[in-house]
């Protein structure tokens, strides 16, 4: 699986990429899921973050911050956390694997303002 640096990049792939046609049965795989299906299921997509994660997160993302990281640059190895690491292999394998979706819940959005934020879920996500 090809690993985009930039949304654009992303987007870009997705619009140019061949057509497959359309599908002439039924998807049995976990991301062929209905509203319903989430709605009765939320711990497979829901994914609420603990004290202990959101401080670590945040740490890591001020650290970035004060050390003028652009955020484009920041990897993995420079968002290494170990107790949220596990927790976004899982992420990953739901996204490849899995239902394809999951929604993180719990970090301080107003309180951090939207640059602190922006490196957080950058930093995640990579």
């Amino acid at each position: 699986m090809p690993t985009y640096r930039r949304f654009g990049e992303q987007t870009l792939h997705y619009f140019t990429r061949a057509s497959v046609g359309v599908p002439d049965r039924e998807f049995e795989t976990p991301a062929a899921w209905r509203g319903v299906d989430l709605a009765a299921h939320p711990e497979r997509w829901l994914v609420e973050l603990s004290p202990e994660q959101i401080a670590a997160i945040g740490r890591a993302a001020d650290r970035l911050i004060a050390a003028g990281v652009p955020m484009e640059e920041v990897s993995s190895e420079e968002f290494d956390l170990p107790t949220v690491s596990a927790l976004t292999q899982g992420w990953k394998h739901t996204l490849a694997s899995g239902t394809g979706i999951f929604c993180v819940r719990a970090l301080p959005v107003r309180e951090w303002g939207d640059d602190k934020v922006a490196y957080a879920y950058w930093g995640l996500g990579h």
